[in-house]
């Protein structure tokens, strides 16, 4: 007798699950293309700055006085670019440790 008062309440109950669940889904794949296109925009802004002179012309007169074996090895292992690499990053924390000091100070 009650049955298909049952019956009528389990089905809202799954309608609104799925519905939920629907939603959820929609603003999690949103947040995450949002995500992504900012990672993608920082990317691209990262990767169009380019290596200070300073850091590449320090690191590869440190390179140069290697031997040449060792150097044709450095070259194969693509060493002087991780070090470039490394290098840029210490130079943006230096600068970026700067702006941020100068803007409390100000």
């Amino acid at each position: 007798m009650t049955d298909w008062i049952y019956q009528f309440l389990n089905a809202i109950v799954k309608y609104f699950t799925g519905f939920f669940v629907w939603l959820f889904n929609l603003l999690k794949d949103i947040l995450l293309n949002v995500f992504d296109w900012i990672l993608t925009a920082i990317t691209a802004a990262i990767n169009s700055l380019g290596v200070p002179s300073f850091v590449t012309t320090g690191l590869q007169s440190a390179v140069d006085s290697f031997p040449s074996f060792l150097l044709y090895l450095c070259n194969i292992s693509g060493l002087t670019i991780g070090l470039g690499i490394i290098g840029s990053a210490y130079a943006y924390r230096f600068i970026r440790k700067l702006i941020l000091g100068l803007a409390r100070v100000g």
